[in-house]
């Protein structure tokens, strides 16, 4: 089976980004690998690069830096990146320009009009990613107390399961996989292999 030697994990700067952290603590560990964290910044289409434009971007650089500092300290070769864009372009950007093994990222689980409308990052990253991607929605985890202590019993089950049917290979051949617990979470995995 492949390692997952360099994971990217999207951060959108938001308590869901918060709940994504253990999954990628754990698949991080499992497998040795370097964590990059990308935060891009919505282009500004309309406008030449702009004082506001620079201070945005200098704003998110400090926050992702805080970011890895609060949640990656146990990581110290973590990579941090900001970019101007669409996300799901830049998302699929930087898995080729750092030779990404694996994406860990959240969807906002929209449905129906809404998904029709606003798209989803996560969809379009699915559909177009060259590599495996973990796909876990937050909005149910943030229901779930446990995940505040990525030690507890029912984290490290969950972690585990999931871990051990990527070790396995259990990843399948579809385009999408859900593997959850007992306790409603739901991960997607895509496997392009």
């Amino acid at each position: 089976m492949k390692a997952f030697k360099k994971i990217l994990y999207p951060v959108i700067f938001s308590k869901s980004s918060d709940a994504i952290v253990p999954f990628v603590h754990i698949v991080a560990k499992q497998f040795k690998s370097q964590i990059h964290l990308l935060f891009v910044v919505r282009a500004f289409e309309h406008l030449s690069i702009s004082q506001s434009e620079k201070e945005i971007i200098a704003e998110a650089k400090r926050r992702l830096l805080e970011f890895k500092s609060d949640y990656f300290s146990a990581f110290p070769d973590t990579v941090t990146s900001v970019v101007a864009g669409d996300a799901w372009e830049e998302i699929i950007c930087c898995i080729h320009s750092n030779s990404i093994d694996l994406v860990i990222m959240g969807t906002h689980g929209r449905k129906g009009f809404d998904n029709i409308i606003f798209g989803s990052v996560a969809e379009r990253v699915i559909k177009t990613s060259p590599i495996p991607v973990l796909v876990v929605n937050p909005y149910r985890l943030l229901n779930l107390s446990f995940f505040a202590d990525e030690k507890s019993e029912v984290a490290e089950t969950v972690n585990h399961r999931q871990l051990q049917n990527l070790r396995n290979g259990e990843m399948g051949s579809d385009h999408g996989k859900e593997m959850g617990s007992d306790h409603g979470e739901r991960l997607t995995i895509k496997d392009v292999s």
